[in-house]
Formats: structure tokens, C-alpha cells, sequence
């Protein structure tokens, strides 16, 4: 049963300065028609003390702002420095005639960040290391995670729209364009075979067999590795997750952590991993993905600057921070646009999150000289005309914040990582 929330004062025992610019938000949402449908919770992300809660306990959906806990669980479960290895391998080395004898098998395990390039590599390699042809067929093994391509929960209007059939053998396909992936295909496996195929032939491997298709279990038994490919470590991946806001990204962070905890590359069993990331459960907190798209997904905005506090203070353990691997207001990925007032420009990191109903908007505030601030903010429910306004609204609660410290510039980088895209 959900815990009823209680209720909980605006005014927060606090230093003059912030007590005014918390008043100026208060003042900013009172006049605002969203008044009644918007939750707040702001902290010092180095002390954790709350300095303004506005309907703080009311549990809503985070939208994409769900990725935040993804993130916090992949850097914990997976570890930063964690890349995910995409393997060719057949039943037994080549033969004294450089031929492999029998299928040659690519085995996926759940890279973001696999595409067309890295498939390039993986022939060069075989060229490289004197492999001539193959005797059999070219096979897609992504039995890495479960067969289904789709949290089950999902509304089918969200499928495709923001991400892709999912599966542990995902590649990126390029055309000068757009970016797409074999996950479009309804046989993604079957479809990167092929992909690579192309790549053997491409560099002078002649591929004897035909059909390229997906690997059927009762065919891998033991394997010989001929080549390997290493993705990006997980730090990059879940950088270009949070600036980019990747759904395909997020859902196959959750399966890999489902995987690593449970054993069981399932979102079900990600998703139950996800949630014991958030520093304090309660039956406010239902997390059923890991991108943020189910609309059962359910959060309080105390609980995501409780998330937030908690990410910032593993400074100790800086690598698990989630503050340099946001979008920055003014610069970078969803919020490039936004927050480009001179006072906020470069020094806001933020996740945003869009619903048909939700919109959210949550992140840090950087000060010079003290901890930044933490802050959630979450419209719900909202009709689908009011998106630019709530997000106006939500621009210039942060405006008003950022009367409280003299503030900063700060700046992420966003190395290679996946090209997904999807917002």
C-alpha cells in the first residue's frame, strides 16, 4: 500500500538569502494557472538540508527523470570503468587453410553503444589475424538478455517513437541523414549477422554459407573467441544516456544491471535493482523501467533530490557523481536551448523529463565556493498545450534559485558513446 504523504511546510528553516529566493519561487508558482500541479523540492546538495518542499510527498510520474536512478544504479552496480564486450567466436580456431569451419557466431551482450565501425574492427581483426574464410553461415547470438523487445506496460503510442525493440545485439546503421538501428528491424540479431557479413566480405573474408540469421540457443555450446570489441566504459555511456536522454540507452542499462545483480537480463529484474538506488524506498517510489517511458513509474520530488544529495556526496568516490555527466543549461543535450540567460548559461546541470501528462524538469544549481543546490521540480498532471509553459515555469523557478549564490560556469564533455538519440 503507498504511504500517504504528509503534509509538508514551504517555509524551511533556512539563511535569509535563500528564504527570499525560495519565497520568489513560491511567489512564481502562486501565479502561475500550474499552481495546483506542481510539486518542488530544493536541498544543499552538501548538507542535505531541505530549504523549500511544495507538495513534495505527492508521488507523480518522473518521466525521463527516472534515468537519474538508472544512472546512480549502473555507475554502482556496473562500475564506471565497466565496457561491454561484443565477441566473434566460432566452435573451434581456423584451420591450418585460415577457414573457420562451421558458423561464425556474434555474440552480443548488451552494448549501448555498438554500431557499424566498431563491426569494421571486429573483420579487420579476423583479417589481421589470417582468417580466410568461413565455412559456414554468420550468426546473431543475443541471448545475453531475455527475448522480449518491449516493456509489456508500455503504451503502444511510445514504441518506436522513443526507442527501439530491444535486445542484447543492438548496432547503429548511419545514412547522412539519420541515425537508425538494427533494433528497427524485427529480427535485430539476424540483422547485425548480416551487417557484419557485409564487413567480412568487405575486407576479403569469404563468408561460404548464406542467410545470415539469429543464433539458435541449442546451437552454442562451447566457443573459441576470435575477436572481441570493447565498448566505451559505462561513465561515457551514462553521460550520453542523461545528456541525450537515450531510452534504448536507459533499458539496456537496466537489463545489464538485472542481469549483473539478479542473473537474469530482464527489465523486471533491472528495474528491482533500479529501485533499491533510491537512497530512501517507500511505497512512493514504483520504478518499472529504467528509461522513464512506463506511465506506472512513480517518484516524489523529496525522493529525487534525496537521490541527488546522495549522488553528490560519493564525491569521495567522484567517478560515481552524476552532476558532470548532465545536460548543462544553455549548452548541451535537452537543455541546450534552455536556461540561456547569462546568469544560468553553463551552470545549471539538469535532467528533463516529458509525458503526455508530465513534465519535469530536475538537476543541480553550482555555487562558487559551497555545495550546489539540488532541485526537482515536476508538473503533473498537465494538459499536452501547456508543455512550453510548464517548462517556462520551470526555467524561471531555477532563475529565481540562482538569486541565492553567486554562481559558477561549469561544463561537461560528452565522449563517444551511443548515437541513439532518442529523446
Amino acid at each position: 500500500m503507498r504511504l500517504a504523504a504528509q503534509p509538508v511546510p514551504r517555509v524551511i528553516d533556512r539563511p535569509p538569502p535563500v528564504a527570499t529566493a525560495c519565497e520568489r519561487v513560491d511567489a512564481l508558482v502562486d501565479a502561475s494557472p500550474l499552481a495546483s500541479v506542481t510539486s518542488i523540492a530544493v536541498r544543499d546538495a552538501g548538507s542535505g538540508a531541505l530549504l523549500l518542499a511544495r507538495d513534495a510527498d505527492r508521488a507523480v510520474p518522473p518521466a525521463s527523470n527516472a534515468k537519474l536512478a538508472t544512472a546512480r544504479a549502473a555507475l554502482a552496480v556496473l562500475g564506471p570503468e565497466h565496457r561491454f564486450r561484443t565477441s566473434v567466436a566460432a566452435a573451434r580456431p581456423p584451420d591450418a587453410a585460415a577457414v573457420v569451419a562451421g558458423d561464425l557466431r556474434l555474440v552480443g551482450r548488451g552494448d549501448p553503444a555498438l554500431d557499424v565501425d566498431d563491426l569494421a574492427a571486429l573483420a579487420e581483426q579476423l583479417r589481421s589475424a589470417g582468417v580466410r574464410a568461413i565455412e559456414g553461415r554468420v550468426v546473431g547470438d543475443d541471448s545475453w538478455f531475455d527475448d522480449t523487445q518491449w516493456v509489456a506496460s508500455w503504451p503502444q503510442r511510445l514504441r518506436l517513437r522513443y526507442t527501439r525493440p530491444l535486445g542484447a545485439l543492438l548496432v547503429a546503421e548511419r545514412d547522412p541523414n539519420s541515425i537508425t538501428r538494427t533494433g528497427d528491424s524485427p529480427a535485430p540479431a539476424a540483422r547485425a549477422a548480416q551487417l557484419l557479413e557485409s564487413q567480412l566480405v568487405a575486407h576479403g573474408i569469404d563468408v561460404r554459407g548464406s542467410d545470415p540469421r539469429p543464433q539458435d540457443p541449442a546451437d552454442a555450446g562451447a566457443a573459441a573467441e576470435l575477436a572481441f570489441h570493447e565498448s566505451p566504459p559505462v561513465g561515457e555511456i551514462v553521460r550520453h544516456m542523461l545528456v541525450h536522454s537515450s531510452s534504448t540507452t536507459a533499458e539496456l542499462l537496466a537489463r545489464s544491471i538485472g542481469r549483473a545483480v539478479a542473473g537474469a537480463g530482464t527489465t523486471s529484474a533491472g528495474a528491482s535493482a533500479i529501485r533499491d538506488a533510491w537512497p530512501q524506498v517507500d511505497d512512493q517510489v514504483v520504478v518499472a523501467d529504467g528509461s522513464g517511458l512506463d506511465p506506472t513509474n512513480r517518484v516524489t520530488t523529496r525522493a529525487v533530490t534525496d537521490l541527488l544529495v546522495a549522488a553528490e556526496q560519493d564525491s569521495g568516490r567522484g567517478d560515481l557523481r552524476l552532476l558532470p555527466r548532465m545536460a548543462v543549461g544553455g549548452r548541451s543535450g535537452t537543455v541546450a536551448r534552455r536556461m540561456r540567460d547569462p546568469m544560468l548559461a553553463g551552470r545549471v546541470h539538469a535532467k528533463t523529463g516529458t509525458l503526455a501528462r508530465s513534465s519535469a524538469l530536475s538537476g543541480y544549481l553550482s555555487s562558487r565556493g559551497s555545495a550546489p543546490l539540488a532541485f526537482s521540480i515536476v508538473m503533473h498532471p498537465i494538459d499536452p498545450a501547456q508543455l512550453a509553459a510548464a517548462r517556462a515555469l520551470q526555467d524561471s523557478i531555477v532563475g529565481a534559485l540562482a538569486g541565492v549564490a553567486a554562481l559558477t560556469p561549469s561544463s561537461t564533455s560528452a565522449g563517444r558513446a551511443p548515437r541513439d538519440g532518442t529523446p
